[in-house]
Order: structure tokens, then C-alpha cells, then sequence
């Protein structure tokens, strides 16, 4: 029997850590509830699960950083 979670695959677009994703997107906080929605959807079951990065000239060497916090996580 599938749960209603089975199949489901979710990506959050990162794009930096901390202020470099917030300054990017222009939301102060958004960094934070990016890493929040990933918390809850852990909890809520979704087992596909995962942050996306695409390298920018606004982010030079974040990708790793960005991995980091998906390990984390």
C-alpha cells in the first residue's frame, strides 16, 4: 500500500547561504524559511527530499556551502 507521500519528490531552490540567498531573491528571510519548508516537509514523510543550487556570478562558491546545509538537513 503506497502512503500519500510515496512518489513525491520536492527540490528548494538555495541559492547561497544566509544573507547571499536573501540578497538574491531580495526577501530578507528568505533563507531561513527555504530551510524551514525543508524541515517540515521532512517531518510531514517526503523522503525525496532536496535542495537545488545553480552557480551564479551572485554566488561564487556557494555550491558547497549549499551542500553542506542539504546534508544537514
Amino acid at each position: 500500500m503506497m502512503s500519500r507521500m510515496d512518489g513525491v519528490a520536492v527540490r528548494i531552490s538555495v541559492d547561497g547561504v544566509g544573507p547571499i540567498h536573501d540578497e538574491i531573491r531580495g526577501v530578507s528571510g528568505a533563507y531561513e524559511k527555504a530551510l524551514e519548508t525543508a524541515r517540515r516537509l521532512k517531518a510531514a514523510g517526503i523522503a525525496d527530499l532536496g535542495l537545488a543550487a545553480t552557480s551564479t556570478e551572485g554566488n561564487p562558491g556557494q555550491l558547497e556551502a549549499v551542500r553542506d546545509v542539504a546534508r544537514e538537513l
